[in-house]
């Protein structure tokens, strides 16, 4: 009984707007996706702090309204052992916005016999009919 009190005052406390999301099965996609964009940032320095981003997250959305966002982390100068960083917000979109982008950009992979550019969703390489 207690429990389902504490449930109203939060759900009171919070507009009764929030509505919990379901993982999605697309959601890994959206994920790999994210990363493969951003990962590739990691190690660089950044051009208008001029200091190396350490670390890459994305972070799916918490509800169903909610954003995906992608944070970098950037070295602090003063700490020598840093390896969190301090967290930047580099990118936030609603799930539309994703699977747009994600039906905009076409991702490749090379065949490994005849090194021509297949798309990720084929599975025999459409020059040499070789296995991907």
């Amino acid at each position: 009984m207690n429990l389902i009190i504490l449930g109203l005052v939060i759900r009171t406390l919070r507009g009764g707007k929030e509505i919990l999301r379901e993982k999605s099965i697309d959601e890994p996609k959206k994920i790999k996706y994210l990363y493969d964009k951003f990962l590739p940032l990691k190690g660089q320095i950044d051009k208008e702090l001029n200091k190396e981003i350490i670390n890459i997250i994305v972070y799916p959305p918490k509800n169903l309204d909610g954003y995906w966002v992608v944070k970098k982390f950037i070295k602090k100068d003063w700490d020598p052992f840093d390896t969190v960083g301090e967290a930047i917000e580099i990118y936030s979109e609603n799930n539309e916005r994703i699977e747009l982008e994600m039906s905009n950009s076409i991702q490749y992979r090379k065949c490994k016999k005849c090194k021509e550019d297949n798309e990720t969703t084929f599975e025999i390489c459409w020059n040499c009919q070789e296995e991907l």
